[in-house]
């Protein structure tokens, strides 16, 4: 299995909470920008998903869009990955409502964010831990580059 299959694997393998908020962070930075355009989470997911999609790509771009996703996800999930990167964000959050209030705005997002921080913290960590455990034992870059020459001198 090539690298991106198994990235692909590893994404629909998570709830589609977690794959509908991955396409949405990714999609700001991803080089696909059609992504980040795509109307509903469901559109962004399928198109995430047609990006991961090995079938009508060659090895080398299989290893390009191997290398861009690793890093794109890693970055999205930084301060998702840690109990001290969700106290910043339950901070911001809070001085973020503390001036909606102030300014008799609306809270109505910051308090969903309240309601469902515990949760959606675990959840995040979890997958935060997933995804680098998958990375060490199946994207080091000697597996991707294993992976790549063997198809060179096979194919």
């Amino acid at each position: 299995m090539n690298p991106l299959d198994k990235i692909l694997n590893w994404y629909i393998s998570n709830p589609i909470q977690i794959q509908e908020e991955l396409a949405f962070l990714t999609g700001h930075f991803h080089i696909d920008e059609t992504i980040d355009f795509e109307f509903t989470l469901d559109e962004k997911v399928e198109k995430f998903k047609s990006y991961l999609d090995s079938t009508s790509i060659n090895n080398q771009e299989i290893i390009r869009r191997t290398l861009f996703i690793t890093r794109l996800i890693k970055f999205s999930l930084s301060g998702r990955d840690t109990e001290e990167g969700w106290m910043k964000t339950y901070d911001r959050h809070l001085a973020i409502k503390n001036i909606k209030i102030k300014e008799n705005g609306s809270t109505q997002i910051l308090d969903n964010f309240f309601e469902t921080y515990e949760e959606r913290k675990k959840v995040w960590i979890e997958t935060s831990n997933s995804w680098n455990e998958f990375n060490k034992n199946e994207l080091t870059d000697e597996l991707i580059s294993n992976w790549y020459f063997s198809n060179i001198v096979a194919g």
